[in-house]
């Protein structure tokens, strides 16, 4: 762990997305002396930005969660996240609709939320309570299991738990839809709860029980916005990284990582020819390039190769004339069946009638479009 870790190595990270940003920030604080090498010509990976005729799209994330972990980062560079990024705690943080016309709004807290459930639907104001509760337990365990420390093996994450009763806690066994389906009577919460396995590209019918901590963690710590959009989030953290004394290289492509016969690292090729030599090489980068390109290592792509692919995404960035009645920052229009939606992506085709996501942040956001106008950014799963 980098926590664990002390000294004045020289440390080469291939990849300034976040993950590769983060490490090479604690390490710098660490002492030790750190290199990024980026191929693109920005850094922040996934933090993309999309601008055109006085509209901006972000591209990849459009929120921030859990913003005491950035901040954890930033601190140990001797700053904090409000003296970087200027954040607004969304409220409403979503807004759902149906196609039958039916609508719900969730707002920010848990008393406004389970009234917002009770009044779209009797009784479920109770079962939100109840699934929230599920959600409770499963990130306050995976939290202090999972999340806590390297996963190298068994053994590492079995002296993180408690008892044996944690592994069952996080309910791993069950889909996320047949835990929906126990929590919620109406059939459109529990397409509500399902819509949560696609922030990991996944389907409800597939993704484990144990992704039902996400909507929890959305209630009880937030949603966030950084005013300036997601690039603020982007630049805050190449600007934390180079004031504490980390040397970013961007359009700067890595052909290979080099180890010596015995296996260690002994640095990086660039795509030039050059060579920066390393006691640490951290790969920030996906990991099929990885095991192909980089360091091949045939036994690692073929696991890697086995994992089923997540989903896609089909995006539209709209530039909107005009001002939008009701709409919201964050809006989802649902698919009128989950279950023919996900059969056909599993089928290898885009769903005739796919649920529709949108985030329209010039709401909260009047730099985001020109005086009257919304940025409309569209998403449907592939």
């Amino acid at each position: 762990m980098v926590s664990e870790t002390s000294g004045d190595s020289r440390v080469v990270v291939v990849g300034a997305g976040v993950g590769g940003l983060a490490a090479a920030i604690r390490l710098r604080a660490l002492g030790h002396h750190v290199s990024i090498f980026e191929r693109n010509e920005v850094v922040g990976g996934k933090l993309a930005t999309y601008e055109r005729d006085g509209y901006t799209f972000d591209i990849g994330p459009s929120l921030v969660t859990l913003p005491h972990v950035f901040d954890e980062v930033f601190r140990a560079a001797g700053t904090t996240l409000d003296e970087q990024v200027d954040l607004v705690r969304l409220d409403p943080q979503f807004s759902y609709v149906w196609d039958d016309g039916s609508s719900l709004i969730v707002p920010d807290g848990d008393d406004d939320t389970a009234a917002a459930f009770e009044a779209f639907a009797p009784g479920a104001g109770g079962q939100w309570r109840a699934f929230d509760a599920r959600g409770r337990r499963i990130w306050d365990v995976a939290d202090r299991t999972f999340f806590a420390g390297p996963m190298s093996n068994p053994l590492a994450l079995a002296k993180r738990m408690r008892s044996p009763f944690d592994l069952a806690a996080i309910d791993p066994m069950r889909t996320l839809q047949r835990s929906a389906e126990s929590f919620f009577d109406d059939p459109r919460l529990v397409q509500w709860a399902g819509r949560y396995a696609t922030y990991s590209g996944s389907s409800p019918y597939a993704a484990p029980a144990t992704l039902a901590c996400i909507p929890h963690v959305e209630a009880r710590f937030g949603c966030w916005y950084p005013l300036g959009g997601l690039d603020a989030l982007r630049a805050a953290f190449e600007r934390v990284a180079r004031n504490s004394g980390v040397e970013i290289h961007t359009g700067t492509d890595v052909a290979r990582i080099m180890a010596d016969p015995e296996g260690s690292v002994a640095g990086v090729e660039l795509v030039d020819g050059s060579v920066d030599r390393a006691d640490i090489v951290i790969a920030n980068t996906d990991a099929e390039h990885l095991y192909a390109d980089l360091l091949p290592d045939a036994a690692a792509l073929k696991r890697v190769r086995r994992a089923k692919r997540s989903t896609s995404g089909f995006v539209i960035c709209i530039g909107a004339r005009g001002l939008s009645a009701g709409l919201q920052h964050h809006n989802v229009w649902f698919s009128p069946s989950y279950r023919d939606e996900y059969d056909q992506l599993d089928a290898g085709r885009v769903a005739d009638e796919p649920t529709i996501y949108a985030c329209v942040s010039s709401v909260t956001d009047t730099s985001q479009a020109p005086d009257g106008c919304e940025n409309w950014f569209l998403l449907v799963n592939t």
